[in-house]
């Protein structure tokens, strides 16, 4: 999904909203020629590198949230234990108790200054 994001969305800023997919054809529009010339390969470096950041800090936003709702997590991991699953009505409940840290709102939004820095343990 972020590969697709990135490469044939155009949902990046760095890159821009191009489609790169016509490299998976060799870089071949359809009329034969490259649209990419010989930046092609610094292309799927770069492509490659913004997915990995991006999906860096997709991670790092998905620990800041677990890190925020401690009680959340122990509790419905408690529940879990208790009752196997939860679904629902019982699943709305429990996630209405869930905080939103500033790391996810500026992600959603694209505004992350940078990837945000994996912190070792929880």
């Amino acid at each position: 999904m972020a590969y697709k994001a990135v490469a044939e969305y155009g949902l990046n800023q760095r890159i821009g909203p191009i489609s790169l997919a016509t490299l998976s054809n060799g870089g071949l529009d359809d009329s034969g020629g490259s649209p990419f010339g010989r930046d092609q390969g610094h292309l799927v470096d770069l492509v490659q590198g913004e997915v990995k950041a991006l999906l860096q800090s997709a991670l790092e936003v998905a620990l800041s949230v677990i890190r925020a709702n401690p009680a959340v997590l122990e509790g419905l991991g408690a529940y879990l234990e208790e009752n196997e699953k939860v679904e629902g009505e019982e699943l709305q409940e429990w996630l209405k108790s869930v905080v939103a840290p500033e790391e996810l709102s500026s992600f959603i939004t694209g505004k992350q200054e940078h990837v945000l820095q994996l912190e070792v343990g929880l």
